[in-house]
């Protein structure tokens, strides 16, 4: 009886399994946007890799040809996989940093442009590190029927397996893991990265496996990079590495039972998913009790009542005057804003910026100046970073530059200067002073050593600047005298969290993870002692300084969000570097002990490698994946039965289906060529199809042949500003249809018809919440 409810059991899966693959032929585009037409581009082929590139950054191709190929040496070694040869594009228009790995066609693409919150260490070979780490788990699912089922659909077979039976939670998690384990650095070494899971369950407990992983309308939920880190680090160290490489070969030898992934992790450790998840918190739950109940806490004082009904962050408080202070708010059931609040808790709109960074504000003397996101109107892969400023007394907000790179404004104490941090396409850096006025560039500091500048900001006296450098040995904390353009390095350069330093009499007061918990650190510029300034539960950001009243403000973790406190500054009661304890769990050292050996920046191979041009006329086509549907791309989401053979170049400029669609109100077919290319301003649309047409007239069926051929042309538009989000698409296309094989029929079909249309589309929505599932107001005209 239980061999046959296994059998049925069986044969319901595949069913269902053949059930999704139908379904999910719709999105079998994965396109995450296009270059500016004028790019010229150049490939590296190594061993493992063809790095695609633009002609402008040769020495970047060369450096990432060179990282990946010492990452390809050990990146796999835990999951007992090293992976075929894979393209990786390397985007560097874009302000935005990110990295992501697709399999249809597999590729990695890689956005160069560092960010101002980065880890210490080099930021594209910590992206390096993780994206590979994608590679090395997806390609290990393409075994037993996983690798059948590709010869049937291609290269989507594996996204398929992937999206159906592999958590996020564990994808990222495994991900963040490898880049700790490999390197002195990575998101696990950092404690604002578990800040919130902790404080979570420490206060509220574990809540359902379910909330934990798809989210909640009512309560914050920690992300999958959080969540999955914890979860695969401690049954990594658990279990051995070997657990979650048996889990993928399980998972691809036969994907189509339910619930392949609890089904291989009961074969390991003998719990499903959710009762590896509550096992995994509650253990890690006694050992946060642990650290929580030996930190001791400085005093300090909430600056106001705050009575939000959900999840609110304060960020970044400034002093207004002894009874205001500025901040920003976001909370899951509002968007991002300026405020001003009071002791009382009443607190006023100042105004709604747009996409921001969130790395960053500057405030001095009723001016407040930010950096946003401004996207290109056409290329989705190039972006800006913008300077804005806003007067609170005039209520007049400014854009200050235009299709910049300028990351973490700070504005001087005259409000006359702003220092920020200027990005090159190459990813060259250096400081720039902007007249606070009109933006302008006064001054370009030289760079020190194209080490990487973080949230400069300006001594009391605008004389001097202080600023976080980011380098392969990690972070250091220095001064730039502006009068003898001298650097002065602070600290060693060390992979420990550093970062907003803000100048206070001799001192320079800045956040630091020394104690497995981010707090404020002091350190004196002449004797260079350092001293802890503040030790709070779980972690402090965003500190300024009330000079007049000598008092501290800052951004304080709690599990409804951050909220501002205020302390008096007293040095007498700071805490000698020497005297603070980490009582933190460092995991990360425990699964650095199971690698072979670890990413050594120092020792990065520096090989000349061949630069080739890369023709995009020859690369139009890569044909990826086939199945039994017909999948249209000039008329955007229309799909039916037939067979087709999908192609999408590396660029994500040109998209191919060809095949044969059966036409079954008609019981006939056609076969046809649909091509999309998005690599001119105008997208360009080509259809040719050529079958049978049959119609039915007084019960008698009559049968002709068409030819057709479609051409389109559209311009796609794109538009935001403050909290508001426009795009505008016009467009036109023509068909020529030829009939043939007419005799048959006793009423008139002309042998050639044209058509021809035109289409205009516009909308207009504002930014909405976490908790918003629609924007709360929404146009759209067609």
């Amino acid at each position: 009886m239980s061999c046959l409810k296994k059998s049925i059991t069986s044969i319901y899966s595949k069913i269902f399994f053949l059930f999704i693959i139908v379904h999910t032929v719709n999105a079998q585009y994965y396109d995450l946007g296009q270059d500016p037409a004028s790019l010229n581009w150049n490939q590296i082929k190594t061993r493992n890799f063809t790095v695609i590139f633009p002609n402008t950054i040769d020495s970047l191709g060369q450096q990432m040809a060179n990282t990946l190929e010492y990452i390809s040496g050990f990146g796999g070694k835990t999951l007992d996989h090293f992976p075929k040869k894979i393209p990786v594009i390397l985007h560097n228009q874009t302000s935005i940093s990110n990295g992501m790995v697709i399999w249809a066609p597999k590729r990695s693409e890689l956005f160069t442009t560092p960010s101002q919150s980065d880890e210490p260490g080099d930021w594209l070979s910590h992206l390096a590190i993780h994206e590979y780490r994608h590679v090395v788990q997806i390609d290990k699912l393409n075994r037993g029927f996983t690798k059948v089922l590709s010869w049937f659909i291609g290269e989507q077979a594996i996204g398929l397996i992937l999206g159906l039976h592999v958590s996020t939670w564990f994808l990222e998690g495994d991900a963040v893991v490898t880049e700790t384990a490999l390197t002195n650095a990575g998101r696990g070494r950092i404690p604002d990265f578990e800040m919130k899971l902790r404080a979570q369950v420490i206060e509220k407990g574990l809540y359902s496996y379910d909330k934990a992983v798809f989210g909640s309308f009512k309560d914050y939920i920690p992300g999958p990079y959080q969540l999955g880190y914890q979860v695969v680090a401690y049954n990594r160290i658990k279990y051995g590495p070997q657990l979650w490489s048996e889990v993928l070969t399980l998972i691809g030898n036969n994907p189509v039972r339910f619930t392949p992934f609890s089904r291989c992790l009961k074969a390991q450790c003998k719990l499903n998913k959710e009762g590896l998840y509550k096992q995994t918190l509650n253990e890690l739950a006694i050992k946060w009790k642990n650290q929580d109940n030996k930190t001791e806490l400085t005093d300090k004082s909430e600056f106001a009542t705050f009575n939000t009904k959900y999840y609110t962050d304060y960020n970044f408080p400034y002093y207004l005057n002894g009874n205001e202070i500025f901040a920003e708010r976001k909370g899951i059931d509002d968007i991002y804003r300026f405020v001003r609040l009071d002791k009382q808790g009443n607190e006023k709109t100042i105004l709604i910026p747009g996409n921001r960074y969130h790395n960053s504000i500057s405030y001095s003397n009723n001016v407040i100046v930010w950096d946003e996101i401004e996207y290109d109107h056409r290329w989705e892969n190039r972006s800006y970073s913008i300077i804005y400023s806003y007067d609170l007394q005039s209520n007049k907000k400014t854009k200050l530059t235009s299709k910049s790179r300028y990351f973490s404004p700070a504005i001087n104490n005259t409000n006359d200067k702003i220092v920020t941090v200027n990005v090159n396409t190459d990813n060259t850096f250096n400081l720039v002073i902007l007249n606070a006025q009109n933006g302008e560039i006064i001054r370009k500091l030289p760079d020190y050593k194209n080490l990487y500048p973080i949230t400069p900001v300006w001594s009391q006296n605008d004389k001097k600047i202080a600023v976080i450098y980011n380098s392969i040995n990690g972070k250091s904390l220095a001064v730039i005298d502006l009068i003898t353009e001298t650097t002065n390095i602070l600290l060693p350069f060390r992979n420990t969290e550093i970062t907003q330093p803000v100048f206070y009499k001799n001192f320079i007061l800045y956040n630091a993870s020394y104690s497995g918990i981010s707090n404020i650190y002091a350190i004196d510029t002449v004797t260079k002692k350092q001293f802890q300034v503040s030790s709070a539960r779980y972690g402090v950001k965003d500190h300024s300084i009330d000079y007049i009243n000598n008092k501290l403000i800052f951004a304080d973790y709690s599990t409804n969000g951050y909220r501002i406190f205020e302390a008096l500054i007293n040095e007498k009661e700071w805490k000698p570097i020497e005297k603070v304890e980490n009582y933190s769990l460092k995991l990360y050292e425990l699964i650095a002990e199971q690698e072979d050996k670890k990413f050594e920046f120092n020792n990065m191979p520096d090989k000349e490698y061949n630069i080739e041009p890369y023709n995009k006329a020859s690369n139009l086509f890569k044909f990826h994946s086939w199945g039994p549907f017909a999948l249209s791309l000039t008329n955007y989401g229309y799909v039916s039965p037939g067979i087709s053979i999908l192609s999408q170049n590396m660029l994500s400029t040109a998209f191919t289906s060809v095949g044969y669609e059966i036409l079954p109100n008609e019981s006939t077919g056609r076969y046809y060529i649909d091509f999309l290319y998005k690599g001119f301003c105008p997208v360009l649309g080509l259809r040719v199809e050529s079958g049978n047409r049959a119609d039915s007239i007084n019960n008698e069926r009559y049968v002709w042949n068409q030819d057709r051929i479609t051409l389109s042309m559209s311009i796609p538009l794109y538009f935001s500003h403050g909290n508001s989000f426009k795009g505008i698409s016009a467009g036109m296309a023509g068909t020529q249809s030829f009939n043939s094989d007419l005799n048959s029929l006793d009423y008139q079909i002309h042998d050639a018809t044209t058509s021809f249309g035109i289409n205009f589309s516009l909308y207009h929505y504002l930014k909405y919440s976490e908790m918003d599932i629609h924007p709360r107001w929404y146009q759209q005209i067609l």
